[in-house]
């Protein structure tokens, strides 16, 4: 159950940023998907490190203040590195990769459904949902749970 008491959730605020010159980085075709992995974190990294901060200053939020970081995870060394690359306090982060790997736009949703499941997310508690595309888009939700 996603729901707090009251069944409300206040969103705080949202930021996108894109950084389109990445945007060959990861192309996928009917028969096939080329990815330069190691372009795409250090390209992700990059707009994570612009979008972050930019996310903070623009709705008077500290690092501190969040309590739960439910992120898009395509692997554990690019969670990790933009968890350290942006000062992501890592006891904060659901780890949904080792177990289901990479599920791409659901995984957002799993995170926050599975960490509210074990009862690690309760009302009160200040939500950043992240999400860093190919292409490159990035995405930070502030939620109020």
């Amino acid at each position: 159950n996603l729901a707090n008491g009251n069944g409300n959730h206040r969103v705080i605020g949202s930021l996108t940023m894109a950084a389109t010159e990445h945007n060959r980085l990861c192309v996928g075709q009917p028969h096939e998907m080329l990815t330069d992995a190691q372009g795409l974190l250090i390209a992700g990294m990059g707009l994570a490190l612009k979008a972050y901060p930019a996310f903070l200053e623009e709705f008077d939020l500290n690092g501190n203040d969040l309590d739960h970081w439910v992120a898009h995870q395509v692997s554990h060394p690019h969670t990790e590195k933009v968890a350290d690359a942006v000062g992501i306090d890592k006891k904060k982060i659901y780890r949904l990769y080792p177990t289901h790997g990479n599920i791409g736009p659901a995984g957002i949703p799993t995170v926050l459904s599975k960490s509210c499941e074990e009862g690690n997310i309760k009302e009160g508690d200040r939500v950043v949902l992240m999400g860093i595309g190919s292409g490159l888009n990035c995405m930070l939700t502030a939620v109020q749970w």
